[in-house]
């Protein structure tokens, strides 16, 4: 691990750059309240947002973590 440190350690940051992103991005799907909208139809958004993120964020994050490790640890490309 110590002679590929250097690719551990941008493989780390690309990881927490994009955990930062999808925090963010949650953070403000969660605080947008529009106020001419009804309120069964914010439920709605609200469900549909949290149904695709439950699928779809798992499926980035593999493919991210693949990504990485096939450019930056393993050296294949």
């Amino acid at each position: 691990m110590a002679e590929d440190f250097g690719r551990y350690w941008v493989a780390g940051l690309i990881m927490a750059v994009a955990t930062g992103l999808i925090n963010t991005l949650t953070y403000i799907i969660g605080r947008w309240r529009p106020i001419f909208y009804p309120e069964w139809l914010i439920g709605l958004l609200t469900g549909i947002a949290g149904v695709s993120m439950f699928i779809l964020v798992p499926w980035i994050y593999g493919r991210l973590v693949e990504f990485i490790y096939i450019h930056f640890i393993s050296g294949e490309d």
